[in-house]
């Protein structure tokens, strides 16, 4: 399972900018962090790419993304269906039967 990475309050861009409240980055500042990472240990898009076995040869990054959001979107649709399947399956709430300080036959 991947570590939960949970946002600081300053920038991960290396800016030192204070972020938004659950936010990693200022506006654009991601595209900044990732082009730099890409550059600084790969040195470019393409040697990125190809060491992770992408590559007109190679894996496909469109056909991987298209897969990407197909699993996501039937893990939310799973997510949905059993959200609905637990909430149909509780039992109806039944008021108490309550009556001038005490309870009525028919509650208990």
């Amino acid at each position: 399972m991947r570590q939960r990475l949970l946002p600081t309050g300053i920038c991960w861009c290396g800016c030192g900018e204070e972020t938004a409240r659950g936010s990693f980055f200022l506006t654009g500042h991601d595209k900044v962090a990732e082009a730099a990472v890409v550059l600084a240990e790969y040195g470019g898009v393409a040697e990125f790419l190809a060491s992770h076995g992408y590559s007109p040869e190679g894996k496909n990054p469109r056909q991987v993304l298209e897969i990407w959001h197909e699993q996501r979107k039937a893990e939310r649709h799973m997510a949905h269906k059993k959200r609905r399947e637990q909430a149909l399956s509780r039992p109806a709430h039944k008021p108490d039967l309550y009556e001038g300080g005490h309870y009525t036959s028919a509650s208990l």
